[in-house]
């Protein structure tokens, strides 16, 4: 112990270790009397003293006992990916799903849109003069195909009925179209005015049954109707038609009404009012009020 305390770096010949020779230099009386205990012990191979000359054992100090490393023992039972899930224990996190997902949608879209471009690449043939042609049994798209696909794009207008609710608070004609229909009653979906959009009135259904009775076509509308004073009209409001009675003319072309129901007044243009019609079922034809 004593000429390798001396030594710097250990000699060739020396495999007891780095942590053994540390020991010589910082522990030299625990080193040497830990080696005299395992020579002493292994008189059995007679080479006792020619250990106890040159090579010292590492000491029996806690630290390095400590390198000493035991198997661990696992249960699999408990250490396996389905004992770990079925106990709630969380396999990958909710970001990592999330991205992975995110990654997934991406390249569906990236598929999606690039198919129709790779369908049309297949139908071309390109020749060597450069110019692309279409493959055999497809006729090439004509000016006249395309104006009939930009014609069939705008959808047609929707039939349109007028409708009376029979409820006290809406408008007397409400504009809708058929849904559904019988010989007594009509299934209406409600529409607004001069638009196919659908009409919601709170507290209804979008679709609602109406008797043969309350429903009639759009009444048509008279470019030579001017109101007058005292007159009892129709007024386009809330996208139904409202019964008022013309107070006043008010300037050129506008109108002080009032809704007497509840005496709400309103000064509207003469193309927001038009006269009060009545749907004749027997001759289907409109007449004017009292007549």
């Amino acid at each position: 112990v004593s000429h390798l305390r001396g030594m710097a770096d250990p000699p060739s010949w020396f495999v007891l270790g780095a942590a053994c020779w540390d020991s010589i230099h910082m522990e030299p009386a625990a080193t040497k009397a830990t080696l005299l205990r395992l020579l002493a012990a292994d008189t059995s191979t007679g080479h006792s003293g020619m250990l106890n000359d040159a090579l010292p054992d590492a000491p029996c100090d806690s630290a390095l006992m400590r390198g000493r490393l035991e198997v661990p023992e696992i249960d699999a039972e408990v250490s396996s990916l389905s004992s770990q899930r079925s106990q709630g224990i969380a396999l990958c996190s909710r970001q990592a799903r999330e991205r992975k997902l995110f990654e997934q949608l991406i390249v569906a879209d990236t598929c999606a849109r690039l198919q129709p471009e790779a369908e049309m690449a297949n139908r071309l043939v390109v020749p060597q003069g450069g110019k692309s042609t279409v493959a055999a049994g497809e006729a090439a798209p004509s000016g006249k195909r395309k104006r009939d696909e930009s014609k069939r794009k705008a959808a047609p207008a929707l039939p349109r009925v007028e409708v009376d609710l029979r409820s006290e608070g809406l408008a007397s004609w409400y504009e809708a179209t058929v849904i559904q229909e019988t010989k007594s009653r009509s299934k209406v979906r409600l529409l607004q005015l001069e638009e196919d959009d659908e009409l919601h009135i709170e507290g209804r259904p979008h679709e609602e049954w109406v008797s043969s009775e309350f429903s009639r076509p759009l009444p048509p509308r008279s470019s030579e109707w001017q109101p007058t004073v005292g007159e009892h009209c129709e007024l386009s409001f809330l996208n139904g038609w409202w019964p008022v009675r013309v107070k006043r003319p008010v300037g050129a072309d506008k109108w002080h009404v009032i809704y007497e129901v509840m005496g709400n007044a309103h000064t509207v243009p003469t193309e927001r009012l038009r006269q009060i019609l009545v749907w004749d079922p027997i001759s289907k034809s409109f007449h004017q009020t009292g007549k």
